[in-house]
């Protein structure tokens, strides 16, 4: 669904948003788990996006996002290298720079309160290590398709 309907595509974040939906943990999206995921995915307060992402990028739920899951997350998003550059090395950079940008407490690490601080302040932050949320337009499209084909308005949900 988040392939097809949201064009979300990075194998490693949709295992970890399934991992974040499935809050149980039993292995399946039950359907409790998916409306309660799927409210804060559409339109979820700042809040509860702030919690959702840092979860989803938190592979290992030790509540701080590592230099190792950083440097996963932004080695993808790596498109054109400049010339005579590595990959490993402005995937690296990257890391150097999103850990000064979010390490609030300057302990070298990014943890919960140091990405919701930073977001709060600066709240473009809030998918630093990738898309996990869905854009406006993807967001609008689905949303008025699940209300006409219910027959209802914005107003009733």
């Amino acid at each position: 669904m988040m392939h097809g309907t949201f064009a979300m595509t990075d194998e490693v974040l949709m295992e970890a948003m399934f991992r974040v939906f499935d809050m149980d943990q039993d292995g399946v999206v039950g359907p409790e788990e998916f409306v309660l995921s799927m409210s804060v995915f559409l339109h979820g307060s700042l809040d509860e996006k702030i919690d959702y992402c840092f979860s989803v990028y938190d592979h290992n739920g030790d509540g701080m996002v590592s230099r190792d899951e950083m440097f996963h997350h932004l080695k993808s998003t790596v498109v054109n290298l400049p010339p005579g550059e590595e990959l490993d090395e402005v995937a690296k950079d990257l890391v150097d720079l999103v850990v000064r940008k979010l390490d609030q407490d300057h302990d070298g690490r990014v943890s919960f309160s140091d990405y919701a601080g930073a977001v709060k302040e600066e709240p473009l932050l809030l998918e630093v290590f990738g898309p996990v949320l869905p854009d406006i337009q993807e967001r609008e499209h689905f949303l008025s398709t699940f209300l006409d084909l219910y027959g209802l308005r914005a107003q009733q949900i």
